[in-house]
């Protein structure tokens, strides 16, 4: 049975990795049980795949890069590799030009590319754009539209498969209570410039002041009383009365049942966002960015 070698930046709480989790999980269960999972940095849900039969995990750096990945023998043969966001991509696009046999499917996940993206994002992705073309063998996108974008940025345009993003069937209610008069206002995800935060944040604040009672529940991957950026903003706006933050979490069932609305704030570059998916198989409202 040919190994599944999945590549991915990191383990974290992201849309990405949740998407990758249940995509194992549903392989797991039909059999398919020679999964390697290759990483960068490690997260909250190691622990979660480590749980499933027959995944074994890699965690690259520089010292071992080339030798558990790019020149593994074991991988070389007709090996099939499948990278989830830019920088894995660029491991991939150099396990394809070292090992031109292999097949190499791309899981596109990235809307468009703000100011606020990292510098190595934006080389990776100007990268991709000018090489992979010659070397990937298939693309999945998670939206109609990014493919429409990355299709104009260089990618190409023949090649590419939109499948958006599911949940697996055990996670939906079939009834959540809705506050008549909604207090408790949420925030799932990741502390970055993309999700908006400061913006949310001084939106929350002027709600305070037709809503004293109003409190924002927070958690994420950054979103903890650690992160001096964020307390700083929460120290100016004086919100930490009204404000609980969560941090990161592998499980975030408890964290939807104890929200009335999600708000989501993000200002560039969402693909699919998982977040907005499961608030709503779980009955709570939704106020997005468009």
């Amino acid at each position: 049975m040919r190994i599944e070698n999945h590549v991915i930046t990191s383990l974290s709480s992201g849309g990405a990795q949740k998407v990758l989790l249940h995509l194992i999980k549903n392989r797991a269960q039909k059999g398919r049980n020679k999964i390697c999972i290759y990483f960068i940095k490690d997260g909250v849900y190691r622990t979660t795949f480590e749980q499933i039969q027959g995944v074994k995990l890699v965690q690259l750096g520089l010292k071992n890069v080339a030798s558990s990945f790019l020149f593994n023998k074991k991988l070389r043969a007709n090996a099939l590799v499948v990278s989830w966001l830019y920088h894995a991509d660029i491991l991939c696009l150099l396990f394809k030009l070292i090992n031109p046999r292999s097949y190499w499917i791309s899981n596109v996940r990235n809307g468009d590319l703000g100011r606020g993206s990292s510098i190595s994002s934006k080389f990776a992705f100007f990268i991709l754009k000018k090489l992979i073309t010659f070397f990937v063998d298939d693309i999945i996108y998670c939206g109609s539209s990014i493919k429409k974008y990355h299709v104009s940025q260089g990618y190409p345009q023949k090649l590419g498969t939109v499948i958006h993003n599911g949940l697996p069937d055990e996670k939906m209610l079939l009834f959540k209570d809705v506050a008549s008069v909604p207090t408790k206002l949420g925030y799932l995800g990741r502390f970055s410039s993309q999700k908006g935060i400061p913006h949310l944040l001084k939106v929350f604040k002027c709600l305070l002041g037709e809503n004293p009672d109003l409190r924002l529940i927070m958690a994420g991957n950054g979103i903890s009383a650690e992160n001096n950026e964020l307390t700083q903003i929460l120290d100016t706006l004086c919100l930490w009365n009204n404000i609980e933050l969560l941090g990161e979490l592998s499980d975030v069932s408890l964290f939807f049942n104890q929200i009335d609305i999600l708000l989501s704030s993000s200002v560039y570059g969402e693909g699919f966002p998982n977040v907005i998916a499961e608030a709503v198989v779980n009955w709570v409202p939704v106020i997005s960015t468009s």
